[in-house]
């Protein structure tokens, strides 16, 4: 009895591991994908050049994806953190300028016959440059003649063009003061000391209580 023939015995060939994950692509670093992302992302833009740093730091040599997009994060989240950072700082700025005008109309909501108190307790408050050309005594009678002429103040409103650039660091808040003999325009001039608001002149309806302000 013929037997049959035997296959040939076959091993599989042996397959390196560290040869096959050296042929497989890095995977893509997690800090530089996240710190690109971020530093497009306005307040968030300063951690998004943080990850970018990292992500340098984790793509060195190849050992991960994404070298161009970490680098491409530490320029691009400076820039929008810093426009960022002017628009806010600004923005806190222009409030400040906004409510120290709004408080400058205080001072007419009293009576009559405290007005002249009011104004001299306001004075103080006038910038140096307001207070060497006014004195306490003249801005007291200004601020009289505005509250005999147009009645206490009952309301104040924001105008159309609120907040006016008037140059050298100055800005003109403008609002409408509802006062009892009717609305009048109710304009000051702020300028800033560093980043503080100064408050350098009134004018209600065209009286102003620096002439040559």
């Amino acid at each position: 009895m013929t037997r049959a023939p035997t296959s040939p015995h076959y091993d599989p060939p042996i397959v390196d591991a560290d040869l096959v994950a050296t042929t497989l692509p890095p995977r893509w670093s997690a800090a530089a994908i996240t710190g690109f992302v971020m530093s497009f992302l306005l307040v968030l833009a300063p951690l998004g050049v943080i990850l970018g740093i990292a992500g340098i730091v984790r793509t060195w040599g190849g050992k991960r994806r994404g070298m161009g997009l970490s680098i491409a994060a530490i320029p691009i989240g400076l820039i929008v953190g810093t426009i960022t950072t002017i628009v806010i700082v600004m923005a806190v700025v222009m409030f400040a300028v906004l409510g120290a005008g709004r408080d400058s109309t205080d001072m007419w909501r009293a009576s009559r016959v405290n007005i002249a108190a009011e104004a001299s307790d306001f004075y103080d408050v006038m910038s140096p440059r307001f207070r060497v050309k006014v004195s306490q005594d003249a801005f007291q009678a200004w601020a009289t003649d505005v509250s005999t002429k147009h009645g206490a103040l009952q309301a104040v409103r924001r105008a159309k063009k609120v907040i006016v650039p008037a140059g050298d660091k100055r800005f003109v808040v403008n609002f409408t003061g509802e006062f009892v003999n009717g609305p009048a325009n109710i304009a000051v001039t702020i300028g800033l000391n560093g980043w503080t608001p100064e408050i350098d002149n009134i004018d209600v309806d065209g009286v102003p209580a620096l002439s040559d302000g």
